[in-house]
């Protein structure tokens, strides 16, 4: 099956194959260094969150960024991140791709962002630990191929 990735955004173009490992980014950032941490060796990691503040954002993707998680996948998917905030005294300034991208300096992984997972309309369910394909070309098309069967009967 193919994702439909028509609203995605090119972050840096390239092609990764690998198992999804991945989920909600405040719920990953909490299992990190305990016996729940996902297996992140040649994932595709995917990732979504809604409601916070852009600094929290910033700083959990800079908590996997120095835990290695970067320099171990084979690909990032973003998805939705809904309802950010910039509330404190002083505004943190930066937006939700400018930490993406940020937090993806020193790599050469294809990555993406506004994918269609996360809270929000028209989602699509990963399935974690699948086999996925992800085409990220420079003209901005994106391919995600997820080969299948994912639960087995």
């Amino acid at each position: 099956a193919e994702i439909p990735m028509t609203r995605a955004k090119v972050l840096r173009p390239g092609k990764a194959e690998g198992r999804l490992a991945g989920g909600n980014l405040s719920l990953i950032c909490s299992l990190m260094g305990t016996k729940w941490q996902p297996d992140f060796k040649d994932a595709i990691l995917f990732l979504e969150d809604c409601d916070d503040e852009l600094s929290r954002y910033d700083r959990m993707l800079r908590q996997l960024a120095n835990a290695g998680v970067f320099a171990h996948v084979r690909g990032v998917i973003f998805g939705g991140f809904t309802g950010n905030k910039d509330t404190g005294s002083l505004p943190f300034g930066f937006t939700i791709e400018e930490i993406f991208r940020d937090s993806l300096a020193g790599t050469k992984i294809p990555a993406v962002m506004n994918a269609p997972f996360g809270h929000g309309k028209d989602l699509y369910t990963f399935p974690v630990g699948g086999m996925a394909r992800l085409t990220v070309a420079k003209n901005g098309k994106i391919s995600l191929e997820l080969p299948g069967p994912f639960v087995k009967i």
